[in-house]
């Protein structure tokens, strides 16, 4: 691999879609340079193909300047063979190649991954998780998603459903996912079922900044559910660390106290002493898929 490479990082979201130009440089290639970064909307309503068409432009426009392959990363689950099943708010978008499509219109290699796997991977290379070998992430935004590393290695499974932890049932009764109840969906809807007010997460957030009462009650009670939630992992995967992304997870502070109370008063001695906080990298979606673009070829 050349001493100095330079990769498009790609992060293809339900509202926006972000490409970040890196260049790699030293024999780990853990050291890079933010050369150029673009945001356009997605309009997911448009459908996929719709959508591939606005990210193939956005992709030319960086190709004069000597890209060397392309990491995409996209919500959902991917299977071994970097098709996406399905992505979530995005129309039209079962099993369509983007690699293999993008990789015929630019004549350059392209990987298409998960984007909690992006995420996850970029903190355990250039974040705190690179001093620890088993470790989770675990991302909050309108949903929750999920990746794991044990022993060192992202794990995958034959079909991608890997590591979609916003699916597991906390509250049978109910039918209620950890998604259904900590996402920023979440709490806008838990909100206004307990105030009857309606207000975004974001704007919830900028509440409990302020000391409102009522959102940091409601944060509290988000706490407990998402501590819930973490134990399950815990048991499951017996992490060393647990980092968190996405814009809801930065009301983790509020949130902090009861999930810990619940590792306590639920869990065994050592669920209070894993690391768990939110990632400090900013873009980290869009390095890790550069990343993992940077190691091609690379099967995920």
């Amino acid at each position: 691999m050349a001493a100095m490479m330079k990769v498009l990082g790609i992060d293809l979201g339900g509202t926006k879609i972000k490409a970040v130009l890196y260049e790699f440089s030293g024999e780990d290639s853990c050291e890079f340079e933010i050369l150029r970064a673009e945001k356009i909307n997605t309009e997911a309503e448009r459908g996929l193909p719709s959508v591939y068409k606005d990210l193939l432009a956005l992709v030319k426009s960086f190709l004069d300047e000597g890209v060397s392959a392309v990491g995409i990363g996209v919500p959902g689950p991917v299977p071994s063979n970097g098709i996406p099943l399905e992505m979530p708010n995005i129309p039209d978008s079962e099993n369509f190649d983007i690699a293999g499509k993008l990789e015929h219109d630019i004549k350059l290699p392209v990987i298409v991954t998960n984007d909690v796997n992006c995420f996850l991977m970029a903190e355990k290379v250039f974040g705190e998780g690179k001093n620890y070998k088993d470790l989770l992430g675990i991302t909050m935004g309108t949903g929750i998603g999920g990746a794991i590393i044990i022993n060192n290695e992202l794990i995958k499974s034959r079909d991608g459903v890997a590591g979609e932890f916003g699916h597991m049932i906390l509250d049978k009764q109910n039918n209620l996912s950890l998604e259904n109840l900590c996402s920023g969906t979440a709490v806008a809807r838990r909100f206004r079922e307990s105030y009857g007010k309606s207000f975004s997460s974001r704007e919830i957030h900028e509440m409990a900044l302020n000391k409102d009462p009522e959102a940091l009650e409601l944060y509290r009670q988000v706490g407990h559910d998402f501590g819930v939630g973490i134990l399950n992992l815990i048991l499951c995967f017996n992490p060393e660390f647990i980092v968190l992304g996405g814009a809801t997870s930065r009301a983790f502070p509020f949130m902090e106290e009861s999930m810990r109370k619940v590792l306590k008063e639920e869990g065994f001695d050592e669920a209070n002493s894993i690391k768990i906080e939110r990632t400090k990298i900013s873009g980290a979606g869009t390095l890790g898929a550069a990343y993992l673009a940077l190691r091609l070829p690379f099967s995920m």
